[in-house]
């Protein structure tokens, strides 16, 4: 959960296991684009943003830490929203 510290919320996806196509937009599946392409195994990528919507490929592939704690979430292909409240799947 996040702390409500007033800061954005802080997303890092780390290819722990393989390599993991996605996209993730700012607030919603029509925001602005922050990232397109295939996390390569090894990297990772942090975002800022008061709402980070991703569109994940592989998403078993991610090791998952929203506001400096790790988050477990479902393998597979799949859209999510992370927020000030955590993760829930998303339409799209």
């Amino acid at each position: 959960r996040y702390s409500g510290s007033g800061a954005a919320p802080g997303l890092t996806l780390t290819a722990a296991r393989g390599d993991s196509w996605m996209e993730v937009r700012a607030r919603s599946s029509a925001g602005a684009v922050l990232y397109t392409g295939t996390l390569i195994s090894g990297t990772r990528k942090t975002f800022h943003a008061a709402a980070i919507w991703v569109r994940f490929g592989g998403a078993s592939n991610l090791d998952v830490v929203l506001n400096g704690r790790p988050l477990a979430i479902p393998a597979g292909t799949y859209s999510a929203i992370f927020d000030a409240h955590g993760f829930q799947r998303a339409a799209g």
